[in-house]
């Protein structure tokens, strides 16, 4: 068994389906609104569900293209194929580019939904404050 067989099968297959379809998302909702940060970025998601709690919790999605050429079948690697949200804070950024190009799409994402918050001027100054 491999390490993302076993994570697969303890936070889906045993988290999320033995206690609660949303048991991993709720619990990072609870812990940002108990730390309160000015931003808080959870790297990962999986589920349609976690998405849309994400954003009625006034957050931000950005998703990273898949691999189609992928074999893994299991629900958490396909269920966000399903998105149907329309929302102006989904953004996509296409895994075909380059590094370099994923990067820069990134950090343009982020510094647009960010410089009124950060009350950044220019875009070089993102770096030094998040």
């Amino acid at each position: 068994m491999t390490s993302r067989e076993l994570m697969q099968i303890f936070g889906t297959d045993i988290g999320r389906k033995m206690f609660d379809g949303d048991i991993w998302v709720d619990t990072t909702i609870k812990k940002i609104k108990s730390d309160n940060p000015m931003i808080a970025v959870v790297d990962d998601l999986r589920f349609c569900s976690e998405a849309d709690s994400i954003l009625s919790n006034n957050g931000a999605i950005f998703l990273l293209s898949r691999n189609s050429s992928s074999d893994d079948i299991h629900g958490s690697e396909k269920d966000l194929d399903k998105l149907s949200i329309v929302s102006d804070r989904i953004m996509r950024i296409d895994n075909r580019d380059d590094i370099r190009t994923k990067n820069s799409d990134f950090l343009s994402l982020i510094y647009d939904m960010l410089k009124d918050k950060l009350q950044i001027r220019k875009q070089n100054d993102i770096s030094q404050q998040v």
